[in-house]
């Protein structure tokens, strides 16, 4: 299996995995104050590995030099939150701007995919199965991060389901993504089209 995953951006969702299980389990064992610091640091190094992980498989130079800059600037805004706001109050925000910033990042590949395909059957990359996971997760956990702050914390919880349905959803993709073996050899149901054409 390793063999078949030495591509470096499959190798940062294995990496985001472990780091996205360490979180849940220290969240789990401080729910509290170091909690919510957790949980922004982690929203914050998700959106760099999703973002790397973009950057790594989009081909234009001024989309891939977009995704890097967008992801820089993201790094600041906790501290910007905290110095203005002055606590760790600004959770769901910072979700949600992780949000909106992945599902275009992830419409971008997917129209580079359109118009200039890697593979003649797009379900055999694994790009394709891993960025699908990714936009899955952001657009069905966004209105839930939106809006889980103003509920109170029974309600939280009762919409905290969502989140863990869509993560287990988004995680099972990944896993097809870094499983799938590419095969050696690529038919091409319509001569001339296609990768190097």
């Amino acid at each position: 299996m390793f063999q078949r995953n030495a591509r470096r951006d499959v190798w940062v969702i294995i990496v985001y995995s472990i780091v996205s299980f360490i979180t849940d389990l220290l969240i789990l064992k401080f729910p509290d104050g170091p909690g919510v610091l957790i949980l922004i640091v982690f929203t914050v190094l998700e959106l760099l590995f999703f973002s790397y992980f973009i950057y790594l498989n989009l081909k234009t130079f001024l989309l891939r030099r977009l995704v890097l800059w967008t992801a820089l600037a993201f790094i600041l805004l906790p501290i910007i939150f905290y110095i203005t706001k002055g606590n760790l109050n600004f959770q769901s925000l910072i979700f949600s701007i992780e949000n909106i910033i992945i599902i275009p990042f992830c419409v971008l590949y997917f129209y580079e995919q359109i118009n200039k395909p890697d593979t003649y059957f797009i379900y055999l990359s694994k790009s394709f199965w891993i960025i699908l996971g990714i936009i899955i997760y952001m657009t069905g956990t966004l209105f839930v991060f939106m809006y889980i702050d103003s509920l109170p914390q029974e309600e939280q919880d009762k919409y905290w389901v969502i989140n863990l349905v869509f993560n287990a959803i988004k995680n099972l993709l990944f896993a097809i993504g870094i499983c799938i073996k590419k095969p050696k050899e690529q038919f091409n149901p319509y001569p001339g089209t296609g990768p190097g054409t």
